[in-house]
């Protein structure tokens, strides 16, 4: 969105390694055209359980009709560095996406401001809650309402592999609050062209695994 950040908070800088997406197996339904994408989430500002939940399955259906499954891992919060011993640990590669939620990003003139809701880079996407609750307080829709569409629009840059916007669906720049009165919050889906484009990516990243993985066995 307009109000994102290109700058990061000095919390995670050891899980930006490098490329994204986790897929390519056919998804749990038995649906041979959606594709798995593995989302790592680090709830660094304590966001409820039961709004983090109500958000995390508004940004699946979000990619769900994009054709891709969303199977989302909830990771224990070590350092500030990250638990370099979390099971989590042990799957993070290039084939993984990393959410996480902070409580504000730190001021930066001319970067960040109260209204930046996050960022996006490499295989990590950034939520502020600060933005969340902020929005939430002008009456625009619940927390949860607002954080599930953030969380979706951040990973889709990430799948999308490009810091452009749209102007419609759920990478337009800025929300309002007819977009949420659409029921059921039909405003946030993403473009035929974007379905595609993120779909290609979650492929190509799981090849790059798959890769990897062969590399490494040799």
């Amino acid at each position: 969105m307009s109000r994102r950040s290109q700058i990061l908070p000095p919390l995670f800088s050891l899980w930006i390694v490098g490329s994204l997406a986790f897929a390519g197996s056919q998804g749990r339904d038995g649906d041979s055209n959606k594709l798995q994408q593995s989302v790592f989430v680090y709830n660094y500002a304590q966001v409820p359980a039961n709004s983090l939940e109500r958000a995390k399955r508004e940004a699946a259906r979000i990619f769900r009709q994009a054709g891709v499954e969303i199977v989302w891992r909830d990771c224990p919060l070590g350092t500030a560095e990250g638990s370099q011993n979390s099971a989590c640990e042990q799957f993070i590669g290039p084939a993984t996406l990393l959410l996480r939620i902070v409580p504000r990003f730190e001021y930066a003139p001319g970067i960040t401001n109260k209204q930046t809701l996050g960022s996006s880079v490499g295989n990590l996407a950034t939520v502020s809650f600060h933005w969340v609750k902020d929005e939430a307080a002008s009456g625009i829709a619940t927390p949860s309402e607002i954080l599930g569409p953030a969380i979706a629009h951040e990973l889709g840059h990430l799948l999308l592999g490009r810091r452009r916007h749209s102007p419609i669906g759920i990478m337009r720049p800025r929300w309002s609050r007819q977009d949420f009165q659409r029921s059921p919050l039909g405003a946030f889906i993403f473009t035929s062209e974007e379905a595609n484009l993120i779909c290609a990516g979650v492929r190509s990243r799981a090849q790059a695994q798959a890769d990897k993985v062969e590399l490494s066995s040799k």
